[in-house]
């Protein structure tokens, strides 16, 4: 993964919540633009979801996902 392409999907307008799914398996819902900061040098992201705080190495990033069409907002 590269910190365009969550910047990207992070910064589209209208913003789209969407998941990260890590090459580990745990996934994590990004509901609102804010809940989600880079790293000055783009190799790590703070994201802050409904369980807590959790800094993600860009690395192992695997996926970024779509929310299921039930929970897009219209």
């Amino acid at each position: 993964m590269d910190i365009r392409e969550i910047a990207s999907v992070a910064g589209a307008q209208p913003f789209v919540p969407f998941s990260v799914r890590m090459a580990e398996g745990l996934e994590f819902q990004v509901n609102h633009p804010d809940f989600l900061a880079r790293s000055p040098t783009g190799r790590s992201v703070t994201l802050y979801d409904n369980t807590g705080v959790h800094v993600l190495d860009v690395r192992f990033i695997a996926e970024l996902r779509d929310p299921e069409p039930s929970t897009r907002p219209e």
